[in-house]
């Protein structure tokens, strides 16, 4: 009987556990007069990673992601990793930034979100 139950706590704590990573995307901007310079990055619950992302899908550099598309006009995003289901992600929170003179900086954290889109 110890065995069974310490098999269900187990289970239960497996369970919390992965209801609790969620992961988030953060894409900061610094925009002039001629062009914007962008820092993105993917972000888990035990590891960060920089993303060249200039608009639209494509294959980032973090193991085992087969594609991230980012969609900035509808607010959303997803992803796969290998051997996953499409994971999402939709705008959480928009931050201007502290950029003064002819500059535009902003931060938009995107996090993980079931998805309803097709």
């Amino acid at each position: 009987m110890h065995f069974t139950s310490m098999l269900a706590s187990t289970i239960v704590s497996l369970g919390l556990a992965s209801l609790a990573a969620a992961d988030r995307l953060t894409l900061d901007y610094n925009c002039g007069l001629t062009h914007c310079h962008h820092d993105t990055w993917y972000e888990t619950d035990f590891d960060s990673f920089s993303v060249d992302y200039y608009g639209g899908c494509g294959r980032p550099n973090i193991p085992y992601m087969q594609e991230l598309c980012i969609d900035e006009g509808k607010q959303r995003a997803h992803f796969r990793f290998e051997g996953q289901g499409r994971r999402c992600m939709k705008l959480e929170e928009h931050q201007d930034g502290g950029c003064d003179g002819w500059n535009t900086c902003a931060t938009n954290i995107y996090t993980e979100t079931p998805c309803t889109w097709s």
